[in-house]
């Protein structure tokens, strides 16, 4: 979290990403996920396709889902959403986002796929929105950035904590993440109420901020618990 609205660390290495080369006939863009590389084939009469077929199609868009959403969670580090490095390759995740939503739309028999596309929709947009706010919050001499910041970024870091279902995620070890998450929360908000000064704009935003974040950890604890 930022500890200060004019420091930040400087100098991250930008991620090489994925490249999506131009789709031919009767077959999808080529999607790359990070070491991962599948072509989904599309055939020219759709209802000649055996159950087998169908099978494998559908299990190959699960898995173009699940590489995709792996890769959004690469851009976090336990409570930080490293935004620098995810911000220059919003444009070429946006494009892969579209490509698989086309394969979705083109394979879905069942609602499974589209619950799993919608939450990687979900988490990529939600990345791209904090992005966009961090960026301009970054460094920002305006008294009560800091909190602002620091409650945008918690919002994108608890993407990270679901699969690529929507569910949490049991490969993520939380030990007591969400107390603290909860308890930054607190802190930051009562830093704000004390801090005078502070535009009406930006007490909306972080109130609404506040909101979405304690919704989000109740939501997880109650799965933790159950």
């Amino acid at each position: 979290m930022k500890i200060g609205s004019c420091f930040l660390a400087n100098g991250v290495l930008l991620m090489a990403f994925k490249i999506i080369s131009p789709s031919s006939r009767g077959m999808l863009p080529e999607i790359k996920h990070g070491h991962h590389k599948n072509t989904l084939s599309i055939p020219s009469n759709m209802q000649r396709r055996s159950v087998e077929e169908m099978s494998t199609a559908v299990q190959q868009v699960h898995d173009h889902i699940k590489w995709y959403v792996r890769d959004l969670k690469e851009f976090f580090t336990d409570s930080r959403f490293r935004w620098r490095e995810f911000y220059p390759e919003i444009d070429a995740l946006r494009t892969d986002l579209y490509d698989i939503e086309f394969s979705v739309e083109i394979e879905a028999h069942d609602g499974k796929l589209l619950k799993s596309i919608s939450f990687a929709r979900r988490m990529f947009q939600a990345m791209a929105n904090a992005a966009e706010k961090l960026k301009r919050y970054d460094r920002s001499p305006v008294c009560g950035t800091v909190f602002l910041y620091n409650i945008i970024e918690l919002n994108a870091v608890l993407f990270s904590l679901y699969d690529y279902h929507g569910n949490l995620d049991k490969t993520t070890t939380l030990g007591n993440r969400l107390g603290t998450f909860n308890y930054s929360a607190q802190i930051w908000e009562r830093g704000l109420k004390e801090r005078s000064g502070v535009s009406f704009g930006m007490r909306s935003l972080f109130k609404a901020q506040v909101v979405q974040a304690r919704a989000t950890i109740e939501t997880l604890s109650k799965t933790v618990d159950g």
